[in-house]
């Protein structure tokens, strides 16, 4: 199996081989046996808390997103290093710990509601001028950044 796995070119490891771990090799990131069940619990749970954000909340949108990306990735392949490898994005412990972090920024950003037009908010504008005064022309946008 080894010489046909080289010979395919797959980028399989001794760890995916045998399936077991011992090691992150990351320091102070322990080793965490059931990290796919882990990961499928944490993706559901932020599925459901992220709709305290508003549909149309780009921050909501790309959340459900990667984290349906994620879970199907997680539901799809019972090999961690599978996994890994599909999600490219660290080792099933730093994406417990990725899962986690974005838990716990949910309710902040609902709090903080980014998403929302500050009261009293004008949005700038820019006057272009043209060859002729009649050219004149005031658009929405930031003035440029040398302008005073």
């Amino acid at each position: 199996m080894w010489r046909r796995a080289a010979r395919a070119g797959t980028s399989w490891s001794v760890r995916a081989m045998s399936n077991t771990k011992t090691s992150t090799n990351v320091t102070g990131v322990p080793v965490v046996p059931n990290a796919r069940e882990v990961l499928l619990g944490l993706y559901a749970r932020t599925l459901e808390d992220v709709k305290v954000i508003p549909e149309h909340a780009g921050y909501r949108q790309s959340v459900e997103s990667f984290t349906k990306f994620r879970m199907q990735v997680c539901q799809e392949n019972e090999d961690c290093a599978i996994i890994e490898d599909l999600i490219n994005d660290g080792i099933v412990e730093e994406l417990i710990e990725q899962a986690e972090n974005e838990l716990k920024l949910i309710p902040q950003m609902a709090e903080w509601k980014p998403w929302e037009t500050p009261e009293g908010f004008q949005e700038p504008t820019v006057t272009i001028t043209g060859a002729d005064d009649d050219d004149n022309e005031t658009v929405p946008g930031a003035p440029p950044s040398h302008a005073k």
